[in-house]
Order: structure tokens, then sequence, then C-alpha cells
């Protein structure tokens, strides 16, 4: 046996990325109030720093931090600081590409540390109406963004301000305020997007019946965006731009209770529907008449791909809230859904960040509810397939697709009485008063000692896909491991004599098995065989033999007992399986398995491979232009029409993929005689899955020409075509070879559609 290590090792090898859970405590922190994250942000190597501030009972009991985590989830630097005459939270923070750190703390101060993680500044700003500071900032955080030499922020008091900073100083160099007159506005959060700094909420104003609506500021505080949202406790929490759309996302309101809503924006209108492509809204399933069952959406983002995501809370049945994740496609239909409970308590997730590598980080906050418990927060980083579902520290992590009413998804949304009111517009400036330096101090280190690191299972895959004999190692921490075998398919015949007996058939298609949660050994080797397709007979051009295709050869994991994609006999006959997918109907029968068969008649197509939820597609029988059969979940190839048999050869049958179950296989097309095409060829099954090869030449063939010879098969374990040339050079289409691929961890990564996808 050559051992050779054919393994593609991604999230598994050197270079890996670690996906992890940090759960951080403050023993000093009351439980109820906080020990609590408002931000985050990334330096120059892709570290976070998240920040936010722990609440204790006596006054000032506010004790601002920040923590350096590192891409492996340790803490690499902790800094807290408090205020003795102020106690206001650490509400935003920005870095520049210096790795200077910037904290915005309410009340118009500003930190500034140096990438030692020295403060350079601590200011506070005020103005001239009695040197009075700027207010707090507003529910949510992330209102702090940095661009060139000016930080941008956002305050509120009794109106809505913004402000500019110079970053080397710390000190305000403009302010502008606005108000909505009789209006109230409620800030419900914050976007920094590739297209600005937004502020989101929602507005109420008496003088038209109380009405609610969502509303979307820039930082000049002008009204960007305003939508109905029929209902007085909904509120907008974030926005983000994402691929040329905005995507709002927040809470709306049912009764006492409430639902998650996403709003993805087109052209924006002041009437009809404002230009919403399409909304969302999520619905606790709980969530009838008991107004505990209140779910939002806090914070949106988008991947390279186009998916978008979103993050927020909902409560269990029990209505003790759990942080929700949600990732969509662009078209708005859920891909997977996840739900986080702590087990101290309430839990919400409040901020989400996707990288570069569509990795998703996300800030979670949890309320104790337990006598004397302390409070926590926590940090993850989490891949963007969803499959981090388990116990990290104190973090459970659970499916929640049937946590929420999928029939309350979609609804339509149309502006009251056809338009949306203006609340306000623009700002007037404000006289600046004198910067004041503010003194810190360095208090005991909240988190520090109370950190607790879970590293997610290691996501990781292996593909042998050349037929030979293989050594797999066991990577270490694997302990688990799903496992898809193909075998090969077999090959066409080939008939001189215009013979119809069934040994003169087209290949049979290979079996496929798949098994789940393979127990195995970190550092232990294992074997690994992927068959060969047979071969199409005769090996060469002849004018007088006949022959049988040869037979395809099994795949397999460990042993053929283990779990194994059987090789397509001879005679057309489709390869059996052995794993964790059940035989169906009668004994012939085999749950998309067993491959379909190959037919003797003239120049009859090759079967397609098993599939993972259908058998593989045969009766690609025919006259003159026969078709392959597909595979996937086994549509049946089609029949060509009855004719001339000597004009065009016989297609391949279709193969089947080894990242899980895919679209269905096509039937092979029926092909008429005398056109310019040849046989159809067999439709690929599964995700990757090949199509069988197709004959195309076109006329009718002399003497000695190739252009009836059989097809050969799709990948993986598609059958080859069979070929009758009645006194001309024949050969029947070759199988395709087989495949063997491995996915760990195998207690959450499950053949046929469970976190199947290529890494």
């Amino acid at each position: 046996m050559t051992t050779i290590q054919q393994a593609i090792f991604l999230d598994g090898g050197p270079g890996q990325i670690d996906y992890w859970f940090n759960q951080l405590t403050d023993t000093n922190a009351n439980s109820s109030t906080g020990y609590s994250l408002t931000d985050h942000a990334f330096d120059s190597l892709g570290n976070i720093v998240v920040a936010g501030t722990s609440v204790n009972n006596t006054w000032p009991d506010n004790k601002h931090f920040w923590h350096k985590i590192g891409k492996n989830g340790d803490i690499l630097v902790t800094r807290t600081f408090s205020d003795s005459n102020s106690a206001s939270d650490v509400t935003d923070i920005a870095i520049d590409s210096s790795d200077n750190i910037y904290a915005a703390l309410g009340n118009a101060r500003f930190v500034k540390w140096d990438s030692s993680y020295n403060i350079v500044y601590s200011k506070q700003n005020t103005w001239s109406n009695s040197n009075q500071n700027y207010g707090d900032s507003g529910v949510g955080g992330g209102s702090l963004t940095l661009s060139g030499n000016a930080l941008t922020y956002y305050s509120i008091g009794s109106n809505r301000r913004a402000m500019q900073v110079d970053a080397s100083t710390g000190e305000t160099t403009s302010a502008t305020t606005a108000s909505a007159g009789n209006t109230f506005f409620g800030i419900g959060g914050f976007g920094k997007t590739s297209q600005g700094n937004f502020l989101c909420g929602s507005v109420n104003n008496p003088s038209t019946n109380n009405d609610n609506y969502w509303m979307v500021a820039t930082t000049s505080l002008s009204q960007q965006f305003c939508f109905y949202s029929e209902s007085t406790s909904s509120t907008c929490r974030g926005i983000d731009y994402i691929n040329g759309n905005y995507y709002i996302v927040g809470m709306r309101a049912t009764g006492a209770a409430g639902d998650a809503l996403m709003y993805k924006l087109g052209s924006y209108s002041s009437s009809g529907n404002q230009g919403i492509l399409w909304s969302r809204r999520i619905r606790n399933i709980n969530n009838t008449s008991n107004g505990a069952y209140q779910s939002q959406f806090y914070d949106v983002a988008g991947d390279s791909e186009g998916n978008i995501y979103t993050v927020g809370h909902s409560p269990d049945a029990g209505t003790i809230s759990g942080g929700i994740i949600m990732k969509f496609d662009s078209g708005g239909t859920v891909v997977w859904s996840r739900f986080i409970q702590h087990t101290n308590g309430a839990t919400y997730i409040t901020k989400l960040s996707i990288d570069s590598n569509d990795t998703l980080w996300v800030n979670i906050d949890v309320k104790g509810s337990a006598p004397g418990s302390s409070d926590v927060c926590g940090v993850a980083k989490l891949p963007s397939n969803g499959l981090f579902t388990g116990t990290y520290c104190g973090f459970t992590v659970t499916d929640w697709s049937s946590g929420f009413n999928s029939s309350y998804q979609s609804f339509n949304h149309n502006a009251q009485n056809g338009a949306v009111p203006t609340f306000f517009s623009g700002g007037s400036s404000l006289t600046l008063g004198s910067p004041v330096t503010v003194s810190y101090t360095e208090p005991t280190v909240p988190g520090s000692s109370g950190q607790c690191k879970s590293t997610l299972p290691t996501n990781g895959q292996a593909e042998f896909t050349t037929p030979g004999s293989y050594t797999w190692v066991a990577p270490p921490d694997v302990t688990s491991v799903s496992v898809v075998a193909i075998g090969g398919g077999g090959g066409g015949s080939a008939s001189v004599t215009g013979s119809d007996d069934n040994e003169w058939s087209a290949g049979g298609g290979g079996g496929l098995g798949y098994k789940n949660n393979i127990s195995v050994t970190p550092g232990q080797s294992y074997t690994v065989v992927v068959g060969y397709g047979g071969t199409g007979a005769p090996n060469g051009p002849q004018t007088t033999a006949e022959g049988k295709g040869g037979q395809g050869g099994d795949s397999y994991f460990i042993d053929t007992s283990t779990v194994k994609g059987g090789g397509a006999g001879d005679q057309g006959v489709g390869g059996n399986f052995v794993g964790d997918n059940q035989n169906v109907g009668n004994s012939s029968q085999y749950n998309g398995r067993n491959g379909g068969y190959g037919w003797q008649s003239i120049g009859s197509g090759g079967s397609g491979a098993a599939g993972y939820s259908g058998i593989g597609a045969g009766d690609g029988r025919g006259g003159t232009a026969a078709s392959g059969g597909g595979s996937g979940k086994g549509n049946v190839g089609g029949q060509s029409p009855a004719g001339d048999p000597y004009t065009y050869g016989p297609s391949g049958g279709g193969g089947t993929g080894i990242y899980g179950e895919g679209a269905t296989g096509s039937n092979g097309n029926n092909n008429t005689i005398g056109g310019t095409t040849g046989g159809g060829v067999g439709g690929s099954g599964g995700e990757d899955g090949v199509d069988g090869k197709t004959q195309g030449a076109d006329g009718f063939p002399t003497a000695g020409s190739p252009n009836r010879q059989g097809q050969d098969g799709g990948k993986y374990g598609g059958g080859g075509g069979y070929a009758m040339y009645l006194n001309f050079s024949a050969r029947g289409g070759d199988g395709a070879g087989g495949a063997v691929r491995i996915i760990w961890p195998g207690t959450i990564r499950q053949f046929p559609t469970t976190g199947t996808e290529k890494l």
C-alpha cells in the first residue's frame, strides 16, 4: 500500500483559522446591570479590541475597559480606567493605521492610547453655555468613526449632537445640534458603513396621532430614511451598506411583544413602499399573546458572497432571552440560524463584524439572574457556515430553525398615507468651550483573571479523487469524522454484431455510501481506497471482436464494512453501498446509492452514479443518439428515438459530487436522427458533480470513423456509453473513477447536507 497523505486541510493544519468563544467575568460587577461590551474594532494585525464598562453599586461606579484579543482568542493587552467625576460608559472605539486606540466615553470625553498602550491624552470637550459637556452617547454605541485625522462622534442630550474631533489632540473642532421640535427621537443604535456613519432609532410625532417611525440620520443629523413602523415601541437598531444596498434592522412591536425586522433597501422613496426591495420579520414561535416573547435584531453585516447576517435576541420557551445569529442569502432566504444561551441568564448579541476571510466576530452581553452571580460578557470568532453548535465555557449554541415561525418571515411594507414626514434636517453650529484634561486612575482589571476561552472543534477536510490506495492520518484533536465514498463507474461494452444480449450493456453507475460520526484517534493512520473506473471494451479499435466493459472498483474508508461506495459490476449493474443511508422500497431500490443500469440496446448511454437521496439514473437506452443517465437524486436517462444505428455514439452517465447533496442530476437529452450533435449527456448530481461526456460528431460515418464511440462517464462514478458499430471501429466509453471525502468534526458536519460544503 502506498502511503500518501493526499489531503486538503482547511482550518485544520498549518495556518489554520481558529474559532472560539471567550467568556469574560468581572466578580466586582453588578450581575443585573453590568459587565458589558458596547463596541469593537480591529488593529492592523487583525486582532480585535473590545470596549465596555463594568458597573458596581458604589458611585462613581463605572470602570471603563478595553481588551485586545488575538486571533487565537487569547487576551493580549488590557487597559482599565476610571474617571472619579463621571459615571458615563465607554460607548465607542476606533483604531487608526498606526494602531493608536481612541475611546469615547460620553459626556464628550475622549481618550487616546499609542501603539504601546500609553495614554496620549484624556480630554473633556464643552460648549459655551456655562461650559457644559455635550451629553451622553446613544444606546448601542458604535458612533465613533475615524477618517484621516478627524474623529466623528454622535452624542445625545436634550438635542441630537454631532462633533468633529482632532484625533491628535482630542479637542472638538466643530459641533452641530439638531432638534425635532415636539417630536421625540429615541436612538436605537448606530451603523458604521462604507457610506458614512449613521444614527438610527425611532420618532414619535404627537401631531400625527402618535404615529411611530423608524428613522436613519447621517452625521450631519439630517434625516436620511424614514419608515412607518405601525407601533409606538418599534425602533431601528442598525444599518449597513452591503453590495450596493442598505440593510436596516430592528424591532417591530406586536402588542407588548415584538418581531425582529430586516429591510433591504433599493432606491429610497418617500412614498409607496419607500424603496424596500424585500422585508423579513422573525417572530418567536411562542409569540402569540404572551408579551414576554420579544425578538430584536441589533446589527447586520454581509460577506464576500452576498450573504447577510444579523444578530440580536429572542426568548426561549421560559421567556429567558438568548442571543440569535441568522444567515440569509441575498434573496432573503434563511440559510441557518443559531440560538446562544449562558448559564448565568439572559443573553444578548449586540454587535457583529465580518472580516475579509468571511469570519464572524460578535459581542455578547449576559445579564445574570442567579443571586450573587458574577456578570459576564463574551466575544466569539465564528465560521460563516454555522458549524459552531455545542457548549463553550458557559455558552450553549443550538440550532434555532424551529425557534421562529417561518410563516411570518415575509410581509409587505407601505408608508402611512403614501408619504413619510420629515422630522428634522441639518443642524445649527454650537460655540465651543474650553477642553479640560481629565485624570484617570487604573482600577482593578476586570476580566483579566476571569477569562474562559473555548476553542471550537477544528473544521477540516481531506479529499481523495485519484484512484489508488492511501493512508490518512487523523490530525491532532480530531476524534470524529464523516465520510462519503463513491465507487467507480462501469465501462461500456462494444459490439460489431448487433448483439442484443444483456452482457453487451452500457456501464452501470458507481454506488454511493456515507457514514457519519466515525470515531478516530488523533495521530492514527487509516486506509483510504478510491475505486478505478471500468475500461470500455475492447481496449482499442476493433472490427471483429466484441467485449464487455470493465467493472468499477470499490471506494471505501478503513474497510469495506465501515463505509463503501461499490464499483459498478458487469452487464450494466450499478454499484452497491455500505453506510448510514438506508434501503427503501423493494430490494432493488437503494435510496439513491445504487447506480442505475445500463442497457444492451443499440447505442445505449451509460448510467449515472448514485446520489445522496435518489437512485442513480439508468435506462439511457436507445437507437442512434442514446442519452446518458443523470445522477444525484436520480432522474432517469432519456430514451433516444429508434432509428439508424450508425449515426452517433452514446453518451456517458452523469457523475455525483463529493460536497454533499446538491441539484438533482438531469436526464440525458434525446437527440433526433441526423442532427448535428451526438447523444445527450447525462447530467451531474450533487454539489460539484460532473456531466458525462457527449458525442459531438455529426453526419453519417464512414468505415473506420470513431464517431459512434461510447463516451466516458462523468466524475465521480458515471458509467461509460455502449458502442454499437457494425463493422466499424468500436469502443465502449470508460467509467469514471470514484472518490472519498473525509470531513470533521463528524459530530456536527454530516452527510448529506449538514456542513458538507467545501471550506
